[in-house]
């Protein structure tokens, strides 16, 4: 609360609040899978970049509370839920301006190894004044699957400050691919499009086969659906970001990071859906595709 932020994992993000919808700074609370940004188990990173909340150029007296917990399930059975105790465990991260955090009870009262709720002191972060903060950390997980992805892909920021490519306007084209995609609401050449992407995405996070064809059958829906349309694309208002370390590029809107593709309802002008798309090159001289 009372910020705009951004959580990657592996460099690449996983979630963002920014906008004026942070203009009151109320909070909110999300649950995010990240099989799909680990690959495979290991040493992993986590990084949360906090802006001050829309309006303010730098943070104020009030200053933003972000919590993060950790936490794991086996099987697909959220009753086998355990939180990683080496990430404080349900307590989670806060990053806060406090000098203490609150811990919550745990065990069972009269028996032994049970401690009662307390506050617990901790390292406050110094945001008044300040135009930005980051806060990163590493975490271990272990998961029963080993995919490449885009891990061996080509550095493209690389390639963009040591070979001056330009990856930009490379890019670009691509974007004017998939905008014409949907304009012509083409469903055989959309699939084909984010096919790799989404055979990783329900490969790590263990779709079955029937709730694979669901996932398929709403971009099919989607696309065909009449009452959106897809919005002109002006590159004057589009920036580059590269994330994966270098190996992941995208075009994000300079007015509020999302992406460049994005469908307007025609009957509802505030109901407005933001496509992202991630790309690689997997080997020197391929082009980019999605993933």
């Amino acid at each position: 609360m009372e910020c705009q932020f951004e959580v990657f994992i592996n460099d690449i993000s996983l979630f963002k609040v920014m906008g004026e919808i942070t203009k009151n700074g109320g909070g909110i609370n999300n649950n995010n899978d990240i099989n799909q940004l680990l690959l495979t188990s290991g040493t992993h990173e986590v990084k949360v970049r906090i802006y001050p909340k829309y309006g303010l150029t730098v943070f104020d007296e009030y200053t933003p509370n972000i919590g993060l917990e950790f936490s794991y399930f086996k099987n697909r059975d959220l009753r086998t839920k355990q939180y990683n105790e080496a990430m404080k465990g349900s307590n989670g991260i806060e990053l806060s301006s406090f000098d203490q955090q609150w811990i919550d009870e745990k065990g069972i009262y009269g028996e032994p190894g049970y401690v009662e709720a307390h506050y617990e002191s901790k390292l406050p972060i110094k945001f008044d004044g300040l135009p930005f903060y980051e806060w990163r950390s590493t975490f271990e997980a272990e998961v029963p699957f080993d995919l490449v992805g885009w891990r061996n892909s080509v550095n493209l920021k690389k390639e963009q400050e040591e070979e001056k490519k330009n990856i930009q306007g490379e890019l670009y084209e691509e974007y004017k691919k998939i905008y014409q995609i949907i304009k012509n609401r083409d469903v055989t050449a959309y699939l084909l499009l984010v096919k790799e992407r989404e055979e990783l995405i329900t490969t790590v996070l263990y779709y079955k086969e029937n709730e694979k064809k669901l996932r398929s059958d709403e971009f099919v829906k989607f696309i065909q659906n009449t009452d959106y349309e897809v919005e002109p694309l002006f590159e004057e208002t589009f920036q580059l970001e590269f994330q994966g370390y270098g190996k992941l590029v995208m075009l994000l809107h300079k007015a509020d990071g999302e992406g460049i593709i994005r469908l307007k309802n025609k009957k509802d002008p505030d109901d407005t859906i933001y496509l992202d798309f991630r790309f690689q090159r997997k080997k020197k001289g391929d082009r980019l595709i999605v993933i």
